[in-house]
């Protein structure tokens, strides 16, 4: 109603006449709150890509630019590893609509419009599951001698202050026995962990969404079948000053981590192992 400068009795009643025409409720009443149906939530996703099209072709014809940009917060780790590419393909292909990417440690003080947020449970009303993920150790390609089926590790392993999971978590689920003698390094963060373990300096716990384009190109490997379950992803909406490219944003996120799950799905099977299969008792 603000977007078009008219009473919100207005818009329902456009609404109304539109639920009407298509036989459908496009929103449920509860109250003085409404929210969008599963049919509303289609369509709404829909349309809001045929008018961001729409807009994008106006622009330069009326000489009014409108770059907009949707700021997204993510851990180091799921940032660089995960979003960052992909956001990359998506600000070369989008005319007038910008993402920009934005860290906790370097930008907590700067408001965000979207967060990626870890959390086992919805972290608030706002938040909308964009996928599930697991755990399991990881190192370069020449620093050990491949994967092994009886999940044994040696050397050095790699310690991270945000490490979604303990090594003794790991070596209780998995039935290693810890390496004896063995040596811990700690890092800061769980991308140093990362980066550290594509180098050759140790063995890293590493979420598969983190370590998945290392492994395809080769930089790392996984060093055990055994993979520990562990807090899923969450997209939180965190700002309201306008609507249609956020929620642009959030469908663009939905529809990259649904491909993603179907890739990492696709991968486990041609290594002739179903998804299940691979994961562990959840941690108590």
């Amino acid at each position: 109603a603000r977007e078009l400068n008219v009473t919100p009795s207005a818009v329902s009643q456009h609404i109304k006449r539109l639920e009407d025409r298509l036989g459908v409720c496009l929103m449920t009443r509860e109250g003085n709150r409404v929210r969008l149906s599963p049919e509303g939530r289609i369509l709404a996703d829909r349309l809001r890509e045929a008018f961001e099209i729409v807009q994008d072709a106006l622009d330069p014809l009326s000489g009014q630019s409108r770059a907009r940009t949707v700021a997204i917060r993510a851990p180091a780790a799921l940032a660089r590893y995960w979003l960052a590419p992909r956001v990359e393909r998506f600000n070369r292909e989008s005319a007038h609509l910008v993402i920009a990417v934005q860290s906790p440690e370097l930008d907590a003080h700067v408001p965000a419009d979207i967060e990626l947020a870890y959390a086992a449970a919805p972290p608030s009303d706002r938040a909308r599951l964009l996928f599930r993920d697991w755990v399991a150790p990881v190192a370069a390609p020449g620093s050990t001698a491949g994967p092994r089926a009886d999940n044994a590790l040696a050397g050095v392993l790699l310690d991270a202050a945000e490490q979604p999971a303990s090594w003794a978590q790991w070596f209780a689920l998995s039935g290693a026995a810890m390496p004896e003698p063995f040596q811990r390094v700690v890092v800061p963060r769980d991308d140093l962990a990362i980066e550290a373990a594509r180098i050759g300096l140790g063995t890293a716990l590493a979420r598969r969404s983190n370590v998945e384009s290392l492994r395809e190109r080769g930089k790392l490997v996984l060093l055990s079948p055994a993979r520990l379950p562990c807090d899923a992803v969450w997209v939180v909406t965190l700002g309201d000053a306008d609507r249609s490219p956020l929620q642009r944003v959030v469908a663009w996120l939905g529809k990259e981590a649904a491909q993603y799950g179907a890739l990492a799905d696709e991968n486990v099977a041609r290594a002739g192992q179903s998804p299940s299969a691979m994961v562990l008792p959840p941690v108590k």
